[in-house]
């Protein structure tokens, strides 16, 4: 019976012996980038999946996608976040905003341009967000929390909605593949068992492909 590449890295990472080594190179950006030359943009876990299939080794996909905190990512209440990207002379400029009530917060990092894999390029602070007191003051009194919903949801709804919204998140995520789905983060102390369960049964029925 064939292996997959999921189940020889598994059992190598669980001290197994698979049916050979896992071959599996780091596949950055730039790289994407040089195999796929007609993408503007290339993502290092949608274009190396893609990749791992063409060439037929072992994948272990790194993202970036989390690496800004979530008050980077999008605007809140009294928290109007604004994004302004330029080049200049072979150079990334991003333009980061907080507009509160207070005072303005703005960041600038700086990379060079790489064309579409300028993605992997790690930016370098020029300006920081938190240039004086009165920027911290402003920073802690606006500072948006994680959103109650994602974190309270799993805790405090009924089994039936909790399974409702298991099938919507699936529903949402999966078309296309590529999907895991999960929660915002680890199950909380307190979380419902019946709620837990509800999540995994709800979620393998409509997970289905």
């Amino acid at each position: 019976m064939p292996v997959s590449s999921r189940e020889r890295l598994l059992s190598v990472l669980s001290g197994k012996v698979p049916d050979r080594v896992p071959v599996s190179p780091f596949v950055q950006d730039e790289y994407l980038s040089l195999y796929y030359p007609q993408k503007e943009t290339v993502h290092r876990v949608y274009d190396a999946v893609e990749l791992a299939s063409e060439l037929e080794f072992d994948l272990i996909a790194k993202p970036r996608d989390f690496e800004h905190p979530h008050f980077l990512r999008k605007r809140f209440p009294n928290w109007e976040l604004r994004e302004e990207r330029e080049i200049h002379d072979g150079q990334l400029f991003v333009k980061r905003s907080i507009e509160t009530p207070a005072r303005t917060l703005t960041q600038v990092q700086v990379g060079p341009d790489a064309g579409a894999a300028t993605a992997g390029v790690h930016l370098s602070t020029k300006e920081y967000l938190l240039k004086d007191r009165e920027d911290i003051e402003a920073f802690i009194e606006y500072m948006p929390e994680i959103d109650a919903d994602q974190i309270e949801f799993l805790k405090t709804a009924s089994p039936e909605a909790v399974a409702d919204r298991a099938r919507h998140v699936m529903e949402t995520g999966k078309p296309g593949g590529h999907y895991i789905f999960s929660t915002s983060d680890f199950l909380e102390k307190g979380t419902p068992i019946e709620n837990v369960k509800a999540m995994i049964a709800a979620a393998k029925e409509a997970g289905g492909y």
